[in-house]
């Protein structure tokens, strides 16, 4: 079959090369059950459009790059092709085989950190996973309960250094968690953001470089494309001395790992085409997409049998819906220009160029950190708070901060000081910033500007706060009930947060603001 095309297997994804144009055509055709469509307009018509694709070429279009996952289809597609046998086609993959990690490299925990008797079972599932010869695993776990301690525990069983590509936003969480958990220094713990400092990484003697590296996905995703446009030949004329399906093996990585997977999931789906690791762990509280087409290459890249689900939740938080109506709501735009899509943004910014309302919807919520926080909160407890448009928090900072100068209060942005979220009583932020894979301690009350129609974005605010114990933390999420969207989004948020709650109350709080306008 190395007349027609060549396929090479790694770990995580396999490469097919085609040597005529006959096989790229058989490529292509297999090659469209990854491609997702959405609808646009093409000559004033509603026509399917290709949104993204979950495979890669390179810019000649000869070399194309699937997950492994898809190999066993992508064999068969290729025998009814060529009308032979499967096996044929299995016995001429060239298989790459798997490094073994520096031996001399050994992580260890902290000896304070044992394993919970309720992630006993979990861990051991992946370790034997990871000794079977499988290269991925996905705890899909409640928030709260240890996700970030079970994924380490497992990657470190690979041995070798333990790499990890996060968002940027989230490395210093993580770098937290790593010196918490793990015996090691500052010093033992690089992040990598940017191609300069990709480049040095790449280039070092990596018996130079720190047991613990992460690597910021943007970066690592801009240095893939560039592979891709370079036709996938070395990559030295840019300086790289090692090319990205090498890279885990040159940096000694035992373990890849990854949070927050259902985050940027094409991202995620598309290191995998160039992944070549003893094994990937990866974390998540929600594998689930408003995309059927993302939910299916979701169940490509892990399996059912390469899924650790949680089943058994701990329901110990209160959902209050706080209902309201607004004053002279007809003059509040819903929607940003050129776009149709409801959009909160587009609600507070009208609230901006309209003082009295602007001053009544922050009393309202001024309100609520009262009435669900300051009332009932002990030293050390923390509120968050979370609207959608920044220049709208900079005027809620101000009031809320008169309101309470007793209390500490901060806004928290992407990038700043990760304890403008965790070392003040009330952070005001967006759910880009914090909305994820965030751990704030004492956290008692979440009051939701920013209500979502995101299954994930939903649960991922819910789950926000933490078992208190004797405390019952709350969420409270605010519903206008003038706008037909926002109790859609309430009546859905029910649905897919019914197994994590306690109870839900709902409060109506009536008319927000005097009207000063007629029709």
């Amino acid at each position: 079959m190395k007349r027609f095309f060549e396929i090479w297997q790694y770990s995580h994804h396999f490469v097919v090369v085609c040597k005529d144009s006959v096989a790229v055509g058989h490529t292509r055709r297999f090659l469209r059950r990854f491609i997702e469509y959405t609808l646009g307009k093409v000559n004033g018509h509603l026509v399917d459009t290709p949104k993204r694709t979950y495979a890669r070429a390179n810019a000649s279009r000869n070399i194309y790059r699937m997950h492994i996952n898809a190999l066993d289809d992508f064999i068969q597609h290729m025998s009814m092709a060529y009308t032979i046998l499967p096996e044929l086609i299995r016995a001429d993959i060239d298989v790459v085989p798997i490094y073994k990690p520096p031996p001399d490299i050994q992580l260890k925990f902290q000896p304070q950190w044992k394993d919970k008797p309720t992630q006993v079972d979990a861990i051991q599932w992946g370790i034997d996973r990871y000794e079977q010869g499988k290269r991925s695993v996905v705890f899909i776990w409640q928030m709260g309960h240890g996700k970030s301690y079970m994924t380490t525990r497992v990657a470190l069983k690979a041995g070798g250094r333990l790499v990890m590509f996060i968002q940027p936003m989230y490395h210093k969480k993580w770098k937290r968690d790593f010196l918490g958990m793990l015996d090691i220094t500052d010093d033992d713990i690089l992040f990598v953001s940017g191609q300069g400092k990709l480049l040095d990484l790449v280039n070092a003697d990596p018996v130079r470089l720190p047991p613990v590296i992460m690597i910021s996905i943007d970066t690592i995703i801009d240095w893939y494309k560039l592979y891709d446009d370079n036709d996938y030949k070395p990559l030295t004329d840019f300086g790289y001395q090692v090319d990205p399906p090498c890279l885990m093996e040159h940096l000694g990585a035992g373990s890849l790992m990854r949070d927050e997977v259902h985050e940027q999931f094409h991202n995620m789906f598309y290191i995998d085409l160039f992944n070549h690791v003893p094994i990937t762990v990866s974390a998540t509280a929600t594998m689930v997409s408003e995309s059927k087409h993302a939910e299916r290459m979701m169940l490509l890249m892990y399996p059912e049998d390469a899924r650790n689900v949680q089943t058994d939740f701990n329901r110990y938080t209160d959902i209050h819906t706080a209902k309201y109506r607004l004053a002279d709501v007809h003059r509040i735009r819903t929607t940003l220009p050129r776009c149709s899509m409801h959009s909160q943004i587009a609600i507070e910014k009208s609230m901006l160029s309209m003082k009295y309302i602007l001053d009544a919807y922050c009393d309202f919520i001024i309100a609520l950190i009262r009435e669900h926080y300051v009332e009932r909160r002990q030293d050390g407890d923390r509120c968050i708070v979370y609207q959608a448009f920044r220049l709208f928090l900079d005027q809620l900072y101000i009031r809320v901060k008169a309101a309470f100068p007793d209390l500490k209060v901060a806004q928290y942005k992407s990038g700043e000081d990760y304890d403008n979220l965790i070392a003040v009583d009330i952070s005001l932020t967006t759910k880009k910033s914090a909305g994820t894979a965030v751990d704030v301690p004492n956290l008692i009350a979440v009051i939701d500007g920013d209500l979502k129609k995101s299954v994930c974005s939903v649960r991922q605010s819910v789950g926000r706060p933490r078992d208190q114990g004797d405390v019952t933390p709350r969420y409270v999420r605010t519903v206008c009930m003038d706008w037909e969207k926002h109790i859609f989004y309430w009546k859905r948020g029910q649905i897919n947060t019914a197994q994590y709650i306690r109870k839900e109350h709902v409060c109506d709080y009536g008319l927000i603001g005097k009207p000063k306008h007629t029709l």
